[in-house]
């Protein structure tokens, strides 16, 4: 008897209860079955709607803009969050896109960027912690750098089964390794076998999982510390790696950049500080394609502060 695993199908899925989620992913794989522009407009058309309905995550998203860009006028960051949650509701569509399209469509619409810097390391033996951050397009970034090369992504599992059961298969169906974050072992074992490991540090976990470093301007910014535990245990080096969707609207471009040198330098504040500061450099440069409706600044160093998400 095999070991199942979250992509294999079991009939308790077929409870009426999990019927919404199939219906869902049955139109989603209708939409993006669309040419390429229509699906993404669709997409801006579905976040638009949403930043109406959704008034919490629209509430959220524009406390983060606030946080993080004083220098904009008001009605600059307003303009900033209406683009942000359409790219939101565009984002939906692009993990369809990364989910169901073939590899031949997916190659018409990516463009690599510097890949020989991964491949210089591969050919060295070593594994690659491949530092992300959660642009809107990171599935579409996932899946085609794994139609070309070995990879595994740490990720959250899904509570719902049939969420889940889309996720793992969207996710592996390259061959990708799926890394449970909760068994960060697995993915040292994969750094010491030459695999590049995909890696986003930038979301708050928590108090017991985080250190205080500062992030956008925002001193007290909860950050995982894991990245150089990562490297160094896992005897990889460190390759930033970010996706973009192309101004003019053709595709997204994938940017593998230089490794970062002396990493990790045995001082976890500054090598955290550090990757929040190269995190910060490449969000500026498409602010609107990043995930402010994530509460990125929910746990306060001081915890008797007030939440910055609470409503005045």
């Amino acid at each position: 008897m095999t070991d199942k695993t979250p992509g294999d199908f079991q009939w308790f899925m077929l409870y009426p209860k999990y019927w919404p989620v199939w219906l869902g992913y049955g139109l989603l794989w209708l939409i993006v079955q669309l040419p390429f522009r229509w699906i993404i407009n669709f997409g801006y058309g579905i976040g638009s709607l949403a930043s109406l309905l959704l008034r919490r995550r629209r509430h959220i998203a524009a406390t983060n803009i606030a946080l993080c860009f004083p220098e904009l006028t008001e009605r600059q960051r307003r303009v900033m969050l209406k683009q942000n949650l359409r790219e939101a509701g565009a984002a939906l569509m692009e993990t369809g896109i990364a989910w169901f399209w073939s590899d031949k469509r997916m190659r018409r619409i990516t463009e690599i960027r510097g890949e020989h810097h991964f491949t210089q390391i591969q050919q060295q033996g070593q594994g690659v912690v491949m530092l992300a951050c959660h642009m809107m397009s990171l599935e579409i970034g996932c899946r085609r750098f794994a139609m070309d090369h070995h990879a595994g992504g740490i990720y959250r599992p899904n509570k719902n089964a049939v969420m889940e059961y889309f996720q793992y298969r969207g996710r592996s169906q390259t061959g990708a390794e799926m890394l449970n974050r909760n068994n960060i072992r697995s993915a040292f074992k994969a750094l010491k076998n030459g695999t590049a490991v995909w890696y986003a540090p930038d979301q708050d976990l928590g108090r017991k999982r985080c250190i205080f470093v500062p992030f956008f301007g925002v001193e007290d910014t909860a950050t995982t510390p894991a990245a150089g535990p990562m490297v160094s245990l896992g005897k990889a080096r460190l390759l930033p790696f970010f996706q973009y969707r192309k101004p003019d609207g053709s595709g997204y471009i994938l940017e593998v950049q230089a490794p970062l040198e002396d990493f990790p330098s045995g001082d976890e504040v500054v090598d955290t500080t550090r990757i929040n500061k190269l995190i910060e450099a490449n969000v500026r440069r498409y602010p609107e394609q990043y995930l402010w409706v994530h509460r990125r600044f929910k746990t306060r160093q001081d915890p008797t502060s007030p939440s910055r998400y609470r409503k005045q």
